[in-house]
This record gives C-alpha cells, structure tokens and sequence, in this order.
C-alpha cells in the first residue's frame, strides 16, 4: 500500500476562502436528494416552532455527504453533510446547528 492510496484530495479543492462545516439536516430524505456539488441555502428553524425560520446561509457548496450505517448507536436523527463557509461565518453555522433544526432549500 503507498501513500496514494490513503491520502486524497482535499474537500476544499476549487472552493478558496471556505472551510468546512459538517452540518446535520433534521429532514434525512432531503439529503438524499443531494449530490457533492450542489449549492444549497440553510435555514434554522426553532424546533418549538416559535419563531420563524431563519436563513442562516445562502449558495453553500454541498463538499460531501457522509455515508454513516443507520444502525451506528448513539445517532440522532436527520443525516450529516459537509458545506462549505467563508471562515467567518463557521462559528455562526456550528450555533445554529445545536441549538435549531437546519434544513435545506436547493439552490442554482
């Protein structure tokens, strides 16, 4: 085995300024309908339904859907995704994500 076989290209290729956030979408259907390359907006949503939802960001660039078995214990609902952020705004989505039910718009 050589270091080719282990070491791949980076999430980020062809996306400079962004870094990436893993994000669990509360829907696990709707992340099925995405593919590696898609643009999407998130929106938070307070799961008591108290406030209306927010978009928390806009034409994020969809770096990998993770493949976890449904049957891992300890899994919450929904399904995770990795998008892409400007640095700068990491710390907002990475709140948003514990504290709201994120969902997603496709975008173009």
């Amino acid at each position: 085995m050589t270091d080719v076989g282990l070491v791949g290209p980076s999430l980020l290729d062809g996306y400079p300024g962004l870094v990436g956030v893993p994000v669990r979408i509360g829907d696990a259907g709707a992340v099925r309908l995405l593919r590696v390359g898609d643009r999407i907006d998130l929106l938070a949503a307070d799961p008591r339904g108290e406030t209306r939802a927010e978009v928390i960001g806009r034409g994020l660039p969809v770096l990998a859907i993770p493949r976890i078995a449904p049957e891992a214990p300890g899994l919450t609902t929904g399904a995770l995704v990795v998008v892409g952020v400007p640095d700068g705004a990491a710390r907002a989505l990475a709140q948003a994500s514990v504290s709201a039910f994120l969902s997603i718009v496709l975008t173009r």
